[in-house]
């Protein structure tokens, strides 16, 4: 039950059940992320399907941010909705709990399925809770259905990301930040088996009073 999916989430090895961000993130923002940097550091193409970033490309959508408790987490179901959303343009259904934030299951409109689950997570805030740095690596479970009268899954394709974040509080009503995204064709926790690193700065707009929604 839930007093069990609370203790999955604080494995020894894992880091911080989750990432908590400033008092100050808490309510909805309107995120632009630009793409300035896509590179391979394997050499290898990404895989094919795979969302692939192209530097000058930038995208908008909201993202949200609530307590759990004492601390402000990110709604990972609602922020990931609307980012695959706007650079995918696919309406997808998330399964996600705060209770247990390191699974998060997307399914896509053809039947596709991904599973994300965070297997490793670090995080530190800055004194003045002005800064914010996180890194999460993620392995992905990606299941395609076999045919559409059998129903049947196939074999998931595993593969993973690594996300290395920083933010900056500039004011209540402006954030700003860089994230670095590795993606890796298989499990592997080396970012040099990436076959795509991309570079995106952040400009978060806050919109409505703080905590509104």
């Amino acid at each position: 039950g839930e007093a069990v999916r609370k203790m999955a989430a604080k494995l020894p090895g894992m880091g911080p059940a989750d990432v908590y961000y400033p008092a100050s993130f808490e309510g909805k923002w309107m995120v632009e992320r630009r793409t300035t940097g896509v590179e391979s550091p394997s050499g290898a193409p990404p895989a094919e399907g795979r969302y692939k970033a192209k530097v000058g490309e930038t995208v908008r959508y909201e993202a949200r941010f609530v307590r759990n408790g004492d601390k402000v987490i990110a709604d990972r179901e609602y922020n990931e909705k609307q980012l695959v959303q706007a650079t995918q343009g696919k309406k997808v259904g998330v399964v996600w709990q705060p209770t247990n934030p390191n699974a998060i299951s997307l399914s896509y409109p053809d039947g596709q399925i991904s599973d994300i689950k965070v297997t490793k997570r670090a995080a530190s805030m800055g004194q003045d809770a002005s800064t914010l740095e996180f890194s999460e690596f993620r392995r992905e479970a990606n299941l395609g259905f076999a045919g559409s009268v059998s129903g049947v899954l196939g074999v998931p394709e595993i593969s993973a990301s690594w996300i290395r974040a920083k933010y900056r509080v500039v004011d209540q009503g402006n954030v700003e930040g860089i994230v670095l995204e590795y993606a890796m064709p298989t499990a592997s926790q080396d970012p040099a088996t990436a076959t795509s690193k991309s570079k995106y700065r952040i400009s978060m707009t806050r919109l409505g009073p703080l905590g509104s929604f």
